[in-house]
Parts: structure tokens; C-alpha cells; sequence
């Protein structure tokens, strides 16, 4: 009879775990990122620093996890009476909801500054974050063309970066006399006539309300 394999290390306690998610999570939304240490961290949470360095590897690991569970994004779909640019809005808005205000906006700007020099914790960005959201994208742009309301010829891949690159560079660029969230509208704006069929880029010019139903 083969024996169980037995797991490596300590299992974790739930509420410990819990615990220093929501402190490091709550910290990173409200201080400056260099200021969050796991000093900190395991401090707020009332654990010993070793609890942290035997789940996680730093602190930008522990806050890429509480954000990452605090913040998915759900999968939409185009059905019904919904129409692909009004879904692709939905989930433009979605991500831009659970990054851009300002505890959100503060702690992917740490991330995203670590990630540069942290080849590890950039894999685990584009695995926890990032995938989802082009997923999320690639899903509602695969129904529009299914439904004839998006292009069949359009490369995907590009047209996710360009739309998620325009949300990245409003939050890092983001001025002190402008509101921190990024506006999407003038970026669905933009794409529609980019990703539509050429007969509905004409009939959306000319005011038939293409865009309904």
C-alpha cells in the first residue's frame, strides 16, 4: 500500500493567513509602498514575522495575493440583449474599478514598480492579474465576432494591450488635478471604430444607434 505523501512545511491556519493578508493589504492601500515592510506587516496582523517567511517569500508576494483574492474579475458574457461593446465597456469599467481607486491605484503601483526588478514577482503578476483580465477581454471580443459585431480579422492579442495599456499609463501618469480613476468611455470610444465591421463604423457615423440591441 503507497503511503500519503506528506506536505512540506506547516499547514496554514486559515485565520493566520487571514489575518496577514488583511493587514498587508490594509497597509499597502494606505501608505506609501517603500513604507510597508514585513516588520509591519506581521506587526498589524499580531504574528511573528516568521508566520509570513514560511507562507510567502516578501511582502510584495503577501500583497499580490490579498489583492489578487480581494479583487476578481468576473467572466461576462454577450448574450441576450446585450450587445459586444456595451459587454467589452462592462469589463473595461470592471478592471478599472478593482485598480484605479486610490488604495487600489497605490498598491499596483508598487507591484508594478517591484515587478520591473523582480523577474519572479512579475510572472506572478501576469499569472494572479494580469491573465485573468486578458481572458476576461479575449472572452467578450470571441462572442462579439461570433455575433458578427467585432471584426473576425482583428489581432486580439494587440488590441487587449492596447486597451489594457491605456489603463496602465493613466494610473502611473496619473496628474494630482486629475481624478485618479481613469476614465474608460474615451477609450471604448476609441476602439469601437477600431474593432467594429467596417458596415457598422458607417452606420455608427451616421447616428443609427448601432450601438443598441
Amino acid at each position: 500500500m503507497a503511503s500519503t505523501p506528506r506536505s512540506r512545511g506547516r499547514p496554514r491556519s486559515e485565520t493566520t493567513r487571514r489575518a496577514i493578508l488583511d493587514a498587508a493589504l490594509d497597509l499597502a492601500e494606505r501608505e506609501p509602498y517603500a513604507d510597508v515592510t514585513v516588520d509591519r506587516i506581521a506587526l498589524a496582523a499580531k504574528v511573528g514575522k516568521q508566520s509570513i517567511y514560511r507562507w510567502w517569500t516578501s511582502k510584495a508576494d503577501v500583497i499580490l495575493e490579498a489583492f489578487a483574492e480581494r479583487e476578481p474579475v468576473e467572466l461576462l458574457r454577450v448574450t441576450g440583449g446585450s450587445d459586444a461593446m456595451a459587454a467589452l465597456d462592462l469589463a473595461l469599467q470592471s478592471i478599472s474599478d478593482r485598480t484605479t481607486s486610490s488604495g487600489a491605484a497605490r498598491v499596483m503601483r508598487g507591484l508594478l514598480a517591484e515587478a520591473q526588478f523582480d523577474d519572479e514577482l512579475r510572472r506572478k503578476l501576469d499569472q494572479q492579474l494580469f491573465a485573468p483580465w486578458r481572458a476576461l477581454l479575449a472572452a467578450v471580443l470571441a462572442q462579439g465576432q461570433a455575433r458578427g459585431e467585432i471584426r473576425a480579422d482583428i489581432d486580439m492579442p494587440a488590441a487587449i494591450d492596447l486597451m489594457l495599456g491605456g489603463l496602465w499609463v493613466r494610473l502611473l501618469a496619473a496628474r494630482p488635478e486629475a481624478d485618479a480613476r481613469p476614465p474608460i468611455e474615451p477609450i471604448i470610444q476609441l476602439m469601437r471604430l477600431a474593432l467594429m465591421p467596417t458596415d457598422r463604423v458607417r452606420a455608427a457615423r451616421s447616428g443609427s444607434g448601432v450601438f443598441e440591441a
